[in-house]
C-alpha cells in the first residue's frame, strides 16, 4: 500500500503518487500553518505542475494516520502541560522515546508509566519512533526557551516538519555518489566527445 498521497495530473489527467516525504496534509491539521506548494513531474506524460493541499488524494488509512499524528502531538502537549513540572515531564518522555528508538523496541511503551497515555498510538516503524523523539526534543527546547509560555501545537508541528525535512535532505545528500569521469570516457554533457577533449580540458 502506498504511504504517500496521489495527485491527478493537470496535463493528462492520470493519477500518480507524489512521493512526498513530508506530507503537506500534516500542515492542514492545524489552522494558519503555511507550506510551500510542491511541484511534481507526472510519470505518464512528463509534465510538471504545482499542487496545493486540496489536490492530494488520500486513502482512508492514510487519512486516519494523518489525523492520528495531530492527536498524538496534542496528547503529548496536554500531558506535559498538565503535569506539576512540565520540563521534567517532557525530559522524561524524551528519555523514554530515545530509549525505544535506540533499541528499536516499541514494547517500551507498554513498560513505561510515562508513556501509558500513548499505548493506543504505539509506533510500528523506526520512522515513527524517530518522530516521537523529534516531538520530545521540540517540547524540551520550547519549555527551556520559554518556560512561562503555553506550548503552541502549531509551532511544534511546524518545527517538527522543518526538522524532518532538514534531516531527510542531509541524508539524501550524503547518499549521493559522485562518480569520476575517466579521461577517455564520453563526456557527460552528451557531446559524444571524449571527456579529455571536451569538459575535461
Amino acid at each position: 500500500m502506498s504511504k504517500y498521497p496521489n495527485v491527478m495530473c493537470d496535463n493528462c489527467g492520470n493519477p500518480f503518487e507524489t512521493q512526498l516525504h513530508i506530507d503537506p496534509a500534516l500542515y492542514g491539521l492545524i489552522p494558519n500553518l503555511t507550506f510551500r506548494t510542491p511541484t511534481f513531474t507526472c510519470p505518464h506524460c512528463d509534465s510538471k505542475s504545482s499542487y496545493t493541499d486540496s489536490d492530494y488524494i488520500y486513502t482512508k488509512s492514510q487519512a486516519n494516520e494523518l489525523a492520528s499524528f495531530g492527536k498524538i502531538v496534542k496528547a503529548i502537549i496536554a500531558t506535559v502541560e498538565n503535569s506539576h513540572n512540565p520540563l521534567k515531564t517532557a525530559t522524561d518522555l524524551l528519555g523514554d522515546f530515545e530509549q525505544a528508538k535506540s533499541t528499536n523496541d516499541a514494547s517500551a511503551f507498554d513498560k513505561s508509566t510515562n508513556l501509558s497515555f500513548l499505548k493506543k498510538w504505539i509506533p510500528d516503524t523506526p520512522e515513527k519512533l524517530a518522530a516521537y523523539v523529534v516531538i520530545g526534543q521540540l517540547l524540551v527546547q520550547s519549555l527551556t526557551n520559554q518556560p512561562q509560555e503555553k506550548i503552541d501545537q502549531r509551532t511544534i508541528i511546524n518545527n517538527f516538519n522543518k526538522t524532518i525535512i532538514i534531516e531527510q535532505y542531509t541524508k539524501s545528500v550524503s547518499n549521493i555518489e559522485i562518480k569520476k569521469v575517466g579521461r577517455n570516457e564520453k563526456c557527460t554533457c552528451g557531446s559524444d566527445k571524449k571527456y579529455k577533449h571536451c569538459h575535461g580540458k
